[in-house]
């Protein structure tokens, strides 16, 4: 009994870890925001989270959703104790990971002039856009390790990793858009344009936000090898004589990863359709650096206002999922069902400021519609 009431005090204060590294991580997400203002003001906000913008919808397709595909298929493995086919998952993911990169590299400097014509306000985010696009292969790569670890009930490394990177990005944002708004400055002065200034800090920004991905995938290396021998040894404990094939696996990953890669595409798109329309709306009315100026308030101190309720909320979920499950294991249906219904309202929550977040874009979008009205008549 007192070995079971260990090994539940540990898994509760794991779980309580879990929480602590996934409200920081999230809460970092709002300090680089803050930090980007911040260093850049407003105007070269507009410029970096338009490109942001822009690369989630690629990160999202494939990096980010095969940490969970990943996390599936090598956790149905080892329940099965089939190690070295868990193994194996995680070099078929590797290898795709790092294949989609090639290829989504590729076409997104080839399609450079087209995206950060339609997409892009102005022509300040250019180099944040060229310097932004290697993130793909490193969050990529990142995710597979993490992904595998969470497979094998080893969450604690993958968050880890997580939180050290968001913190990297957070002070090379910081370095670095610094760096890079002094050198625009100068610039600015001798070519008498104060565009350069802003363009400049989006830069680096950029560039914080590349070695935060940076060195998100070399931990993620360094701890895989640092725990190799434990995973070597989990694989001699393999009894199973099933060795599946790697053409096999990329059909079987790629079966899991359409479906969830196509619906976060589908999320994530909405955000760079309505930045579309919000940019072909405004350019008919006023001026660029007025319009600039507009879509980097709404980014970035409008967004990371509504930041906070969600970032409150979501912490306030993980706490009744941790209560609902041990609920479920006391049997205690009544409580369960309490929290469930209290997670509800939750969503139901979480639903508004996701409404609130959306409606200067469908103001500007309604107001460009009765222009066109206007002229039309």
């Amino acid at each position: 009994q007192k070995k079971k009431k260990n090994s539940a005090a540990k898994g509760w204060g794991q779980k309580n870890i879990l929480e602590i590294i996934i409200f920081m991580t999230i809460l970092s997400c709002i300090m680089k925001r803050v930090a980007i203002i911040w260093q850049i003001g407003i105007q070269g906000s507009a410029y970096f989270f338009s490109v942001y913008d822009v690369l989630v919808c690629f990160w999202v397709l494939l990096p980010v959703s095969l940490r969970q595909v990943v996390y599936k298929l090598v956790e149905s493995r080892v329940s099965m104790t089939q190690y070295k086919n868990s193994f194996r998952v995680m070099y078929s993911a590797a290898l795709m990971a790092v294949l989609y990169a090639i290829i989504t590299i590729i076409l997104c400097y080839s399609l450079a002039d087209f995206i950060t014509t339609n997409f892009l306000p102005g022509n300040g985010g250019v180099l944040a856009y060229y310097i932004m696009i290697p993130t793909i292969l490193f969050l990529g790569f990142s995710n597979v390790i993490r992904g595998f670890f969470e497979g094998l009930f080893s969450v604690i490394p993958s968050l880890f990793s997580v939180f050290l990177e968001q913190i990297c990005m957070l002070l090379g944002i910081i370095i670095f858009s610094g760096l890079f708004t002094e050198y625009g400055e100068k610039i600015s002065v001798v070519l008498a344009n104060p565009e350069n200034l802003y363009a400049y800090g989006a830069a680096g920004a950029a560039v914080g936000y590349l070695c935060g991905a940076l060195v998100g995938g070399i931990l993620s290396f360094v701890i895989f090898i640092v725990n190799k021998k434990s995973i070597r040894r989990k694989n001699r404990r393999d009894e199973t004589r099933k060795n599946e094939d790697v053409y096999d696996l990329f059909v079987i990953i790629f079966k899991h990863l359409l479906p969830l890669g196509l619906v976060l595409l589908l999320v994530s798109s909405f955000e760079v359709f309505a930045q579309w329309i919000f940019f072909r709306c405004q350019n008919m009315m006023q001026e660029q650096i007025l319009l600039s100026y507009q879509f980097g308030a709404y980014t970035g101190i409008y967004r990371t206002v509504i930041s906070v309720p969600l970032l409150l909320i979501f912490a306030y979920s993980i706490r009744n999922i941790n209560l609902l499950e041990l609920g479920m294991r006391s049997g205690d249906f009544h409580e369960v069902r309490f929290k469930a219904f209290a997670m509800l309202k939750t969503a139901m929550a979480i639903s508004l400021p996701i409404i609130v977040k959306i409606l200067p874009l469908a103001a500007s979008f309604f107001s460009f519609l009765c222009f066109m009205l206007a002229n039309f008549e």
